[in-house]
Order: structure tokens, then sequence, then C-alpha cells
């Protein structure tokens, strides 16, 4: 226990230096910035690559809640361990996408062969494939030391024992949560699918066949299927169901085979099955895979306070995405609004780059970041003119003054 606790605060807080030391660096471009192999949360919703302030905040606080629930673990002895088991899962299956975005970045990607950048690559490839592995033993273990919670109708030697069922409360909270954590751990693949030209050429002859729509309804139905199967198959749960201590169980008490994982996510698809749990005490894809979604025994407190914590890091999340478009929103305004009034030639636009703060510039209608490079660069790549480095930050230091 001891050590287990130890390794995930080590890990959680080099993950947590690999966030944050780029933002206290002036070398956060370089070599600092190759330490994102470290992080063991890199969870984000948009697909254009560019990884926002707001999600580095909710990547901040989830590694910090992996340390709270690894001391909590600790301190309670062994019996608080939800909190532990949904972010473990977390990792496991936001680590597996990424082994899965590395392995095809490696296939069709332009990958470096530079020796640092190699290095770096390989780093990143080998430390995820261990984030998988390391969370998938640390969950087997976790779920070996807990029971299922069994009532006895009577004598329990004439009367068999049966199983506490999942409420439904409990089962919409898994469908929310599982739908969150399958949407943000995919989005880099994504990302990945629809910037990369082989991938992308793919994805538009099946569009081609089939549609937009159900294109992205195919795609988003094959990570849903990968993520229950993985959980589900190999740990007779998921991240949401770690939450509420509940487990999937066969009906006939016979050990879960894939067939009936296979078949019980398939039916998962058929339309309004997601709200068939309010129609009675299980749902259809449990009814026609016979499987049940039932509780463990707890040891802790009670889990309802647990959710308490992810809906506030939801709350708090969506307070800062509204604060950090109201920010922006506010700074562009106001430097195009001082740049019109001195009637000067360099338009700043707010920008983060690189984790660092420069100033991203429009020069005779082109995009230039003050400091990385002195040269003008057009839409389509050609270089239009060289930029007086002591005019831009003249100029930036005009606005500063003024602010």
């Amino acid at each position: 226990m001891k050590k287990i606790t130890l390794s995930i605060v080590l890990i959680s807080v080099l993950s947590l230096s690999s966030i944050i030391w780029p933002f206290f660096s002036l070398s956060g471009s370089t070599w600092i910035a190759r330490l994102d192999f470290l992080q063991i949360f890199r969870l984000d919703v948009r697909i254009d690559g560019d990884w926002s302030d707001y999600f580095i905040w909710l990547n901040i606080v989830l590694n910090v809640l992996m340390i709270g629930s690894a001391l909590v673990y600790y301190f309670s002895k062994g019996k608080e361990i939800r909190f532990l088991r949904f972010l473990l899962g977390v990792v496991l299956f936001s680590k597996f996408i990424a082994v899965l975005s590395s392995t095809l970045f490696i296939i069709f990607g332009d990958f470096e062969i530079g020796r640092y950048r190699l290095i770096s690559n390989l780093l990143y490839y080998i430390f995820q494939i261990g984030f998988v592995y390391g969370s998938y033993k640390l969950l087997v273990y976790l779920n070996a030391q807990r029971e299922l919670e069994i009532v006895y109708n009577g004598d329990p030697e004439i009367v068999p024992a049966s199983y506490v069922v999942a409420s439904d409360w409990e089962r919409f909270m898994h469908l929310i949560f599982d739908f969150l954590i399958t949407y943000m751990s995919s989005a880099p693949l994504v990302s990945f699918m629809i910037h990369q030209d082989t991938v992308r050429n793919s994805l538009n002859t099946l569009e081609s066949m089939i549609g937009p729509r159900p294109s992205m309804l195919l795609i988003a139905g094959v990570f849903r299927f990968t993520y229950y199967f993985l959980f589900e198959f190999l740990l007779q749960s998921s991240p949401a169901k770690f939450l509420t201590e509940t487990r999937v169980v066969s009906d006939n008490g016979a050990p879960l085979m894939a067939g009936n994982i296979i078949w019980r996510t398939l039916y998962r698809f058929v339309p309004f099955d997601a709200f068939s749990f309010v129609l009675g005490n299980t749902g259809w894809h449990d009814r026609w895979s016979k499987t049940s979604v039932v509780k463990e025994k707890r040891t802790g407190i009670k889990g309802t306070w647990y959710f308490l914590v992810p809906l506030g890091v939801v709350l708090l999340m969506t307070l800062g995405y509204v604060a950090e478009q109201y920010n922006r929103s506010y700074n562009s305004m106001r430097y195009h609004q001082r740049v019109t009034e001195k009637g000067l030639d360099i338009y700043p636009y707010g920008h983060e780059c690189d984790s660092i703060k420069w100033k991203e510039f429009y020069v005779n209608g082109s995009e230039e970041t003050a400091g990385s490079v002195m040269l003008s660069v057009g839409k389509n790549g050609e270089i239009l003119n060289k930029l007086n480095k002591s005019k831009i930050f003249n100029t930036l230091k005009q606005l500063s003054d003024n602010e």
C-alpha cells in the first residue's frame, strides 16, 4: 500500500511539473516542452490542435486529485479507493488512445529522424505504454480487494443469495461520466485523423460514401465500443462504475466472456437504450446480453459525496471557459482599439504561443509571432518581408504603457 501511494504521488508530481514548468521558464518552447511524456492526464475536447489554458487547468486539477486520492487510499488503510480507481480508469483509456495515436503517427506521420526529436518521441511512446500497463495492473489489484454486496432473503442455506442491482441514478451518472471520458480522451486521436493527409483522405472517401453525419456517428461509435469493451471485458467495470463501486456480472454467475461484452456493447447502440433502465430495474443492453450491473460492498463513505468532486470540477471548468473566452475577446478589442487610435501598422492579437506569453501580430495582412522568427510569412508559406525586431517591441511597449 505504501509503495503504491508513493509511486502515484511521485508520478503525479512529475506530471504536474511538466505542465506548470513551461509557464515559468523562458526555455519553455525547447526541451522543457518535450517533457509532455511525463503527463498522466492530457484531456481535451478540441480537435484543432490548440490545447488551451482552460484544459491545461483541468489537467492540473486532475493531477492534484490523483495525489489526494492516493493519500486518502493510504490513510484509510485501503478502504477509500473509488476515486483512485476512477482516475486510474481515466489514465488507462486516455493513454491507450495516446499509444494508438503515436502508433498511427509513426506509420503515417512525418516522423522526425533527428537524434533529439527521435529520443523524445521514443520516450513519449515508451512512457504511454508504461502508463497503460501500470494503471491496468493497479486496477486489477484494487478490484481484487473488493467483494460484491450480497443479500440473503431468509436462511442462507435454503434461499439463494442475490446481488444488489445498481440504482437508476447510478446508471444515469454512468452514462454522463463515461461519455465525457470517452469524448475528452479521444480528441487527440480525432485531431490526428483530421490533420494527417493519408487518414483524412480515407475519411473523405468514407464521407462521400455514407455522408458526413453517418461518418461522424460511425467514428464516435468505434470509440464508444472500444471504451466499453476494453473496460467491461478486462475489468468488469468502467471509470464511472468505479466511482459508484459497481461492476458488470453475468446473470447466471458464470465468468463474463468476450461474447457477452460484445453483444452488451452493441446493444447500447439501439435507439433510446441509454434511458431504458428508467422503465425497469435493468437496461435493454443488460437484459438482452443476460448481464447486470451490481454493487460492491461499501467500505468507505457514501459515494454521493464523491460525485460532488467531479461535478464541482466540471462547474469550475465551465466558468473558466466562459471567463477565458471573454478575456480573449476583451483583450483583442482593446488592442485593436489602441492600434487604430495610434495609427500603427502592427496589429497585435492576444495569443499564447508554446506556453510563453508572446503576442501574435498581423503585419501587412500576414501572421507573425514576436520573438520566434524575424520573417513575415504569408498564409501559403511564402516570405513576405523581414520584420524590424525593435519596432515590434517598441510598439508592444507603447500599447502596454497605455493599459
